[in-house]
C-alpha cells in the first residue's frame, strides 16, 4: 500500500509541477494567490468579528487549533520532506524548509470551511448587506 501511494503522489506531482516554470505569468498568479489568499482569509474572519461574533471566533480557533496544533503535532512526529529538496527534477516555484506534509495552508482554510458549515447560507448575503 505504501508503494501504491509513493507512485500516486510521484504521478499527481508530475502532472501539477509539469505547469511549473513554464508560463511566468501563470507561476506569478500561483506564487501570490498563495501569498495574498491568507490575507483574504483573515481579511474574511475580520469582517466576520464585526458582523458575526460566534462565527469568528469559531472559525478562529478552529484555524489556529489545526493550524499550529494539529499540523505541527503531525509534523513532529511524522518529518516529510519536500519534494523539491528530494528530487532534482522538482521545479519549485519558492523555497520552503518547513516539511511537506501536512500542508499548513491547506488545514488552515479546511478549519475555516468547516467552522463556517453549519452556518444558513445567508451569511455571506448578510456580511455585504451589514
Amino acid at each position: 500500500m505504501k508503494e501504491y501511494l509513493a507512485s500516486f503522489d510521484n504521478h499527481v506531482l508530475g502532472l501539477v509541477n509539469g505547469f511549473a516554470k513554464r508560463w511566468d505569468f501563470l507561476d506569478q498568479i500561483f506564487i501570490h494567490a498563495d501569498y495574498y489568499g491568507v490575507y483574504a482569509a483573515i481579511g474574511l474572519l475580520v469582517v466576520m468579528l464585526v458582523r458575526k461574533r460566534r462565527l469568528f471566533w469559531s472559525a478562529f480557533l478552529s484555524a489556529v487549533l489545526s493550524r499550529f496544533v494539529l499540523v505541527e503535532g503531525i509534523r513532529w512526529f511524522y518529518k516529510r520532506a519536500r519534494p523539491g529538496s528530494v528530487m532534482e527534477e522538482i521545479k519549485a516555484l519558492v523555497n520552503v524548509s518547513a516539511p511537506a506534509f501536512p500542508s499548513g495552508h491547506t488545514a488552515f482554510y479546511f478549519a475555516v470551511a468547516v467552522a463556517f458549515y453549519p452556518a444558513p447560507s445567508r451569511i455571506p448575503r448578510s456580511l455585504l448587506r451589514g
